[in-house]
């Protein structure tokens, strides 16, 4: 017992001497006498100016606490004379009493106010120096000796600022407002985090943002994770909406093991502007070469709303309903240079969409893609068409639509190769099926080749490439379509009824100039047709020969009988294009008892018509009703003048011409009973010659 009792008088005479002795240092010892002793020494280990300018202030008891007022690091040689690092002040305090049991306690750690001045340059950087030759003694000390045991009561940066110029790539990037704080920090113990800043580059990107997270640190098996973090973002500048783009993300844990490379992160949260994105992801390679791996799903939302939200301005449609409707399911795969979604399904309106999807290179924006469409109408996409005013209400060959421009910039801009499936599709009233196509976009030019699909009950193949390399884009199609019913497609393109039937057509264009129209202007090429058992509707030509005839022998005009059509068993023909004219030499038709030939020309952008045609009329049987009224013009050839437009064709028959032709074919008439008279009279003289000898 005495043995006790002397070690702890002994204990007790420690502590008090100890505590004497702190006191006294207190009373006695002054830092600031050593601040030109201090700026000495960093100076010397840093090579950079280092100025204390504001007052040191020491604190023993419970305490030892040191706190700094201003302070400057000077920076690198080349690099200006403005401070690389500055700050307010400092402060940082360590409990006595825990010392004596080798235990840490470090009070609440503040830093007010630090300044960062970063610059790049083609030769270096002003930080790279610092630090270098350092010893690693006191660290492998340290670990030889087993665990650090240490905590920090709080940790607290306000008002940090830095600046980051790269002056080779000609950017600067600015985080100021920079606060931070934190719990209790212990080894292996969770704590919460806050933190928040203002993050600018340039004129196009400033972010303020803000983050709490409750986070555990294992910095000896380099194992993190942040439970709950809740992050807020608002994007400005740029074509962000004035007031901002507020962001919002939020998880349930991100965890990351550095030293195998890996991360997760579980039920992944964002909203913005109404659109909301949930997901999982995984990373590997994190710091090697980073490799992301998950799920995302963005639910509804309309289009109309978000793009404006996000600086987007999507056209004006024909459909105001179309975009309110968007959705997506995705896989997705990402590195550094690749984004893919795949297995990925979009829903946009009435249309799903499955395949893959994404950018093969990021820095040249590589589109790549595979997609399957179930339906789509893409007339709901394409710009409102004008109207004709209310009270002038024309023909339906008067409505001027507006032409559509080609979009040069756009298609310059594309990087894109990929297939396109449709099942069903709508395109300018044109209803397909099967569509199959392929699309390779790149350095201005645009090709859409091979495309195949079924239209109409027969097939359709070509290809079309849009050059926009030069100063007026190029626009160059191939086109075959192979048993076509023709009167819905004629419907469907031209808003006409005009023609019915099947057949083939093909064509080879190519055109230049800013929109449509004026690529119509300049069109040149061929194209050649073939239609079997049909009509042209709206004129009669039979019609139109018997009311001449009925005209040239001054009868009263016939009634139609049946519909106002001109059937056919075959049109065919040829053409040759030149500057958006159309010209036909070698137009044949065969009707019931008539066969008709023509040439004539199509305006492609006005769509006037002007033929001229010359229908032989054959012989017709005795018991056909149509014999008694055009008996005495068989085998005359009628002269029939077609103009208007595509949609009103005014079709003449040349009466003079007829006239003409009447006249002819009774002077043809009278010549060959001259002939036969004459041959009579010869024969007779023959034979009394021969006779009389």
């Amino acid at each position: 017992m005495r043995l006790l009792k002397i070690a702890a008088w002994l204990l007790a005479g420690i502590v008090g001497l100890v505590i004497v002795g702190v006191a006294l240092v207190a009373i006695f010892f002054d830092p600031n006498d050593y601040k030109s002793d201090i700026e000495r020494l960093v100076a010397e280990q840093t090579g950079r100016t280092f100025t204390l300018s504001g007052d040191l202030k020491l604190s023993i008891f419970p305490w030892l606490a040191v706190q700094v007022g201003p302070a400057t690091l000077g920076n690198a040689p080349g690099f200006g004379e403005t401070p690389m690092v500055a700050i307010k002040g400092a402060r940082l305090g360590v409990r006595l009493r825990p010392l004596f049991s080798g235990r840490f306690e470090i009070g609440a750690v503040q830093l007010d106010a630090p300044r960062f001045v970063l610059i790049k340059t083609a030769e270096g950087n002003n930080w790279s120096d610092l630090g270098k030759d350092g010893d690693d003694t006191t660290a492998n000390d340290e670990s030889a000796s087993g665990k650090l045991d240490a905590s920090v009561a709080s940790m607290t940066i306000q008002q940090g600022w830095l600046s980051y110029e790269d002056r080779v790539a000609g950017t600067t990037t600015l985080v100021s407002d920079f606060n931070f704080s934190t719990g209790k920090l212990s080894p292996g113990e969770p704590f919460d985090m806050d933190t928040s800043l203002t993050l600018q580059r340039g004129d196009d990107m400033n972010v303020e943002a803000q983050m709490t997270a409750n986070i555990t640190a294992d910095l000896d098996t380099s194992r993190y994770q942040l439970s709950k973090p809740d992050i807020k973002l608002l994007l400005k500048g740029g074509d962000y909406p004035k007031e901002g783009l507020p962001v919002k993300l939020t998880a349930n844990n991100i965890t990351a093991d550095l030293e195998a490379q890996t991360a997760q992160v579980s039920a992944l949260a964002m909203e913005a502007a109404g659109a909301k994105l949930t997901g999982e992801l995984q990373a590997t390679q994190l710091i090697d070469a980073p490799s992301i791996t998950g799920t995302v799903k963005l639910a509804p939302a309309s289009l109309r709303e978000l793009a404006p939200k996000f600086g987007i301005t999507l056209p004006e449609t024909s459909d105001a309903k179309a975009f309110t409707r968007f959705s997506m399911e995705a896989g997705v795969a990402a590195t550094t240079t690749t984004v893919e979604f795949k297995p990925l399904t979009l829903h946009l309106d009435d249309t799903t969409m499955t395949g893959s999807a994404g950018v093969a290179d990021l820095d040249r924006m590589a589109l790549r893609f595979d997609l399957v469409v179930d339906r789509i109408n893409a007339d709901r996409y394409l710009p409102p068409k004008v109207e004709p005013a209310a009270e002038k209400t024309p023909a339906p060959t008067a409505t001027k639509d507006e032409p559509t421009p080609i979009p040069v910039e756009l298609i310059r801009d594309l990087n894109m190769r990929g297939k396109l499936a449709i099942n069903e599709c709508t395109f300018s009233g044109v209803k397909l099926t099967g569509v199959n196509l392929s699309i390779d976009a790149e350095d201005g030019k645009l090709q859409l080749s091979p495309m195949q699909a079924t239209l109409y009950d027969g097939k359709y193949r070509g290809n079309i490439t849009v050059d926009a390399r030069g100063k007026q884009p190029q626009l160059s199609l191939e086109q075959h379509l192979d048993g076509i019913n023709f009167a819905p497609l004629v419907e469907a393109l031209y808003q006409s009824k005009r023609l019915i039937g099947r057949g083939s057509i093909n064509m080879k264009l190519a055109g230049n100039g800013p929109d449509t129209d004026a690529i119509k202007k300049t069109l040149d090429g061929t194209l050649d047709f073939s239609v079997n058992d049909g009509a042209i509707t709206g004129f009669d030509l039979w019609y139109e020969i018997r009311r001449a005839r009925a005209v040239l022998k001054q009868q009263a005009i016939p009634t139609r009988s049946g519909p106002e059509q001109t059937n056919f068993t075959n049109l065919r023909g040829s053409a040759v294009v030149t500057d958006g004219q159309l010209n036909n030499q070698d137009l044949v038709a065969a009707l019931q008892y008539l066969k008709v030939t023509g040439q004539g020309s199509i305006n492609m952008v006005s769509n006037a018509i002007d033929y001229r045609l010359n229908a032989a009329v054959l012989k017709i049987p005795a018991e056909d009703k149509l014999a008694e009224q055009t008996q005495d013009i068989v085998g005359l050839t009628i002269p029939v003048r077609i103009t208007g437009t595509i949609n009103e064709p005014k079709v003449r028959p040349d009466v003079e011409g007829l006239l003409k032709e009447k006249a002819k074919q009774k002077i043809d008439e009278e010549k060959q009973k001259l002939e036969e008279k004459l041959k009579d009279k010869l024969k007779d003289k023959l034979r009394g010659f021969l006779g009389s000898s």
